[in-house]
């Protein structure tokens, strides 16, 4: 999966918080999700899919609708063009993971 600079950012933004993500999927150990968000901060996509396929999965789909990125952001002072690259980059980055994780259901990235 390739992922542009500000795709990664957003994604790592909540990768790199494994607590949040383990206290939304309670279905999978600490220390599964410890792995594969490092894994997943890495860029090793193959290997955190070979590591656990539906943990990963999860936990990308969480990466975007969990994400607190925007907000950030917004509560940043960041400028109008900002909010709205990073707005452009989220959508594309729920349109990536939707198709890597060949999940059927609509992905969607918080703005509010």
């Amino acid at each position: 999966m390739e992922l542009t600079k500000l795709e990664k950012d957003i994604l790592n933004h909540r990768l790199e918080v494994p607590d949040s993500i383990f206290e939304a999927l309670e279905d999978y150990t600490q220390e599964d999700i410890d792995m594969i968000c490092e894994l997943l901060i890495k860029g090793l996509y193959d290997d955190a899919i070979s590591f656990n396929t539906h943990a990963t999965n999860e936990i990308l789909i969480d990466c975007v609708e969990g994400s607190t990125y925007w907000a950030a952001a917004d509560g940043g002072g960041a400028s109008y063009q900002g909010l709205n690259a990073i707005i452009r980059a989220g959508k594309s980055l729920a349109k990536k993971i939707q198709i890597f994780t060949m999940n059927e259901t609509f992905i969607e990235f918080p703005t509010h």
